[in-house]
């Protein structure tokens, strides 16, 4: 999705007792999320996502735990 395009749920339909998880990550809200901000409910994107399935492919890869913290700092920094 791009921060252009429409929400794929309808705004009319997001609670403020409601969490709303866009698995798009990038720089840029979503529509899904901006609708979520306006409704009052929590919103998270999809860089958390990434991060763990990141650190998950790390220690399979090198059989030791990931770093978690330096991965988190490098991927916020682009």
């Amino acid at each position: 999705m791009n921060p252009s395009d429409p929400t794929p749920i309808p705004a009319r339909l997001i609670a403020p007792d409601h969490i709303v998880f866009d698995c798009v990550y990038g720089s840029s809200k979503t529509a899904l999320l901006r609708a979520a901000e306006e409704a009052g409910a929590r919103g998270a994107d999809g860089l958390s996502m990434l991060l763990y399935q990141g650190a998950l492919s790390f220690s399979i890869w090198f059989n030791r735990e990931a770093p978690i913290e330096a991965m988190r700092a490098a991927l916020y920094a682009l």
